[in-house]
């Protein structure tokens, strides 16, 4: 492989020009190094964008109801940003558990989103709180946005895009986060992310239940939510108590799709059976306070 050629961008106008030549962002670097994409599409490479100098993606902000995560954050600083704002967040929750400290304080929301690995404890909290994805492409600066859900959607090689931010709304919700390691620094076999909103008030109640690691990568458990939701209507509109962990353990047991291959020497059967019992008790702890 030729020499590779660094540039330091200060704006985010001016990436689509380097990525039009070939060149590849440069946040944390933890993706490079894990993925080997160097080394496998070493004669494509044709340089390095540190993206470093664009102050933007170090932005913050909480604007008309929405809180805005800077592509350039780390892992470590978003922890701290949401968490004054959000204490409960399934945010702090779920990255406050991912990696080590070293490595929360390299690894940034946009690499992590641009390759969502198995592995990934960015993308359950993404979808459960509905968060949209911003990102420019090659052909133009005009900043884009898609679903989380429909980022992930997306062929391989259309997510050959510079991400800019994330996006979700600022409201108030309960969560429950679960990542299935045998040890803290290990890679979770799956992920569990549950939010519960808009109970309790005068909003109709949310409920987002996804799972990672699955085949096919992630999935949404709908027909839970749906059932759950409906119950919360129920509750909400006769004032009774309908929940019970015998309750829960049929909606699982009957409406659970997601399903897993084998991996790490664990059988894909047992991790579907893991998840269910996880899922249970994650549900059980959420809505504790509603039963």
């Amino acid at each position: 492989m030729d020499e590779l050629n660094w540039y330091y961008p200060e704006k985010i106008q001016e990436v689509p020009d380097f990525l039009k030549e070939g060149c590849i962002p440069h946040g944390g670097g933890t993706y490079l190094l894990k993925s080997g994409l160097l080394r496998r599409e070493a004669k494509s490479v044709r340089g390095i964008i540190d993206i470093s100098g664009i102050k933007e993606l170090k932005d913050f902000k909480e604007i008309n109801g929405r809180i805005e995560l800077g592509a350039g954050l780390t892992y470590g600083e978003t922890i701290v940003h949401v968490g004054r704002l959000l204490p409960g967040s399934i945010i702090v929750k779920a990255l406050s558990g991912a990696a080590s400290n070293a490595l929360r304080n390299r690894i940034t929301l946009g690499g992590s989103i641009a390759s969502f690995p198995p592995w990934s404890d960015l993308a359950g909290p993404l979808v459960a709180l509905d968060a949209d994805v911003y990102f420019i492409t090659k052909d133009s600066a005009a900043i884009e946005m898609i679903s989380t859900e429909g980022f992930l959607r997306m062929p391989a090689d259309q997510k050959r895009v510079f991400i800019t931010k994330v996006a979700f709304k600022s409201i108030p919700y309960r969560s429950w986060y679960y990542r299935d390691v045998r040890t803290r620094f290990d890679y979770p076999k799956f992920t569990i992310s549950i939010t519960v909103s808009g109970v309790g008030g005068s909003f109709e109640p949310v409920v987002r239940i996804v799972i990672t690691g699955t085949k096919g990568k992630y999935l949404r458990e709908s027909a839970i939510e749906e059932s759950i939701v409906e119950i919360l209507r129920r509750k909400k509109n006769n004032g009774e108590k309908l929940f019970s962990g015998s309750l829960l353990k049929g909606l699982i047991d009957t409406k659970l799709t997601a399903r897993f291959q084998r991996k790490m020497e664990t059988s894909g059967e047992y991790l579907q059976h893991a998840v269910s019992v996880e899922l249970r008790r994650g549900l059980e702890e959420v809505m504790r306070s509603k039963m």
